[in-house]
């Protein structure tokens, strides 16, 4: 073998054994920059959700892997290390979740670490003005509202999964508060104006006007039994602000007689609130003031119990254990009520009732104990199965930030489901427990929110 033979293999010998001896491409890929950014709000409805890369990727596994939840239909495109989701348009007033189901990986093999994008879509000017209440359907496929739309309020229905809003029903003197019967028949509401009870046949589409036939003030906060055939609800005689006296007493309506029957149930006669129906719809539960704490700053609360068969009232605190009542939510399963109180505290030149502390009561036992951390909590809801209590809550430091709040069990701690820091009123679950709504208050449009009772899929229900 000639000398230049020989030196050929060597080289070519040397070329292989380096090429299979240079380094392999180990570094996983990242992300180098994201649009819309992570945790933008107010997103445009066309808005191109772009995803860039810091190395060349198989596209195969990225587009494969793409998730958007809730879902939006789109195209995928790519330009250089650029991914990009093109919608055909997302929801107004929704939070878009970005993940991949499986780690994309790069052109060498190596896997992308753990990646997600959350957003909000802007959210349009409201068309409805102001929302008093809502109450949903107990199918829980939608939600019946009171919305003022520049005139009196009147009720209103939007449909969960749609979005789809329609009128049901006006009345010369307005209507608001709404309740649904269990079985979805009824409607009942009353009126800022008049004071009456309303009744809403779902089916015949037929509204009916009711008088207490009583020496009663206006009408406020129906709440049906769970079998339906009654109602409980309270005669308000004056609204107190936080300098006054509250005087209002609860009223019991037997809906089997026609026309519906009307008896006082008060304690007390002095100030009442409706706190539920034992499961059996053979009880109704009340608040009422302890020996005449019912002036200016320093309201106080004992529970009673009211048997709708005898009539007899049964004393279930003493010495007012609940203080300055703001708002509540009660589980029949349990035997527990949730309630927030309030202190007075200045805002310009008024006294204002502000929210801070949570409770819970058990009504069985008497047990009292703290449910929120130290700030401003309101408007609690139990879930249907008793296993989670949600609030809205803002920081001390922060007192015009509202956040929908979850804790579980007897836990104090609590995580948060909301970003967006607007004020937030009226939680509940649906009764599936699969939702939760709230109203939120963004200047002066108000619209009902919901998302899963995880927090996702956030989205604003009413337009």
């Amino acid at each position: 073998m000639s000398r230049n033979i020989l030196m050929a293999l060597v080289l070519f010998t040397a070329l292989v054994i380096g090429a299979g001896c240079a380094p392999r491409d180990t570094t996983p890929p990242q992300v180098a920059a994201v649009s819309p950014g992570f945790g933008a709000e107010d997103v445009a409805l066309n808005e191109v959700v772009s995803i860039t890369f810091t190395k060349p990727m198989d596209k195969a596994s990225v587009s494969q892997a793409f998730r958007i939840d809730p879902p939006a239909a789109g195209s995928h495109t790519w330009e250089g290390d650029t991914f990009s989701f093109v919608p055909d348009g997302f929801f107004p007033g929704t939070s878009y979740l970005i993940t991949f189901s499986a780690a994309p990986r790069d052109a060498s093999g190596n896997h992308l670490e753990e990646f997600s994008l959350r957003f909000v879509t802007v959210t349009p000017g409201a068309t409805v003005y102001e929302i008093d209440s809502y109450a949903w359907l107990p199918d829980s496929s939608g939600l019946v509202f009171s919305a003022d739309r520049g005139g009196k309020p009147a009720l209103w229905q939007v449909d969960l999964s749609s979005r789809t809003q329609r009128l049901l029903v006006e009345a010369d003197a307005g209507l608001s508060s709404p309740a649904v019967s269990p079985d979805g028949r009824l409607i009942a509401c009353v009126s800022p104006f008049a004071p009456y009870l309303y009744l809403y046949n779902t089916n015949s589409g037929v509204i009916s006007k009711h008088d207490s036939g009583l020496d009663t003030g206006w009408l406020a906060s129906p709440v049906f039994s769970p079998d339906g055939a009654k109602l409980a609800l309270v005669s308000v005689f004056g609204y107190a602000d936080a300098h006054s006296d509250i005087y209002q007493e609860a009223l019991l309506v037997d809906l089997s007689r026609q026309p519906p029957v009307f008896v006082r149930v008060s304690p007390t006669s002095e100030t009442d609130w409706i706190v539920g129906f034992s499961d059996d719809s053979m009880s109704l539960y009340l608040l009422s003031t302890h020996d005449h704490y019912n002036y200016g700053r320093d309201f106080r609360y004992d529970f009673w119990k009211v048997s709708i068969a005898s009539g007899e009232y049964i004393r279930l605190s003493d010495e007012g254990p609940l203080h300055n009542f703001h708002s509540g939510s009660y589980s029949g399963r349990l035997q527990w009520f949730a309630a927030s109180s309030w202190e007075a505290r200045e805002s310009g030149q008024t006294i204002v009732e502000s929210p801070v502390m949570l409770q819970l009561f058990d009504l069985r036992s008497g047990e009292v104990r703290t449910a929120s951390p130290t700030g401003y909590s309101a408007y609690p809801a139990i879930s249907p199965d008793g296993q989670s209590l949600i609030y809205a809550f803002a920081d001390a430091e922060t007192p015009e930030k509202w956040d929908v709040m979850r804790s579980t069990g007897a836990a104090i701690a609590s995580e948060s489901l909301t970003s967006s820091g607007h004020l937030k009123t009226h939680l509940s679950y649906s009764p599936d427990g699969a939702y939760i709504a709230f109203i939120q208050v963004v200047g002066e449009s108000h619209a009902v929110w919901v998302m899963r009772s995880d927090g996702s899929e956030l989205r604003r229900l009413t337009k």
